[in-house]
């Protein structure tokens, strides 16, 4: 991530965490906290619920200012048909 910023790791702040079950966690952990991790970390993969505590937030594919129908992921099933390898995450309300 700091690279792809155009940073180094040491440049970055905030709480270190290790891998996609580390995110996850802190994200759930703390309630202003938001994160980007992989399809099988954010959803149950027996349910196809997201992970209890933890919201999917909509991507803004086509840039039109609002989150579509098509771009607010409520299943783990909605993800995959709109071929998201990965979603960006905040804790729940």
């Amino acid at each position: 991530m700091a690279k792809y910023l155009g940073k180094r790791q040491e440049d970055l702040l905030g709480i270190g965490v290790y891998g996609d079950p580390g995110v996850m966690e802190a994200i759930i952990k703390d309630p202003l906290g938001i994160g980007y991790n992989n399809l099988g970390y954010a959803f149950d993969l027996t349910t196809g619920e997201p992970i209890a505590g933890a919201r999917i937030v909509p991507i803004d594919a086509n840039a039109n200012g609002r989150a579509d129908a098509g771009e607010v992921l409520t299943t783990l099933a909605q993800a995959r048909e709109a071929s998201q390898p990965a979603c960006i995450l905040r804790a729940s309300a």
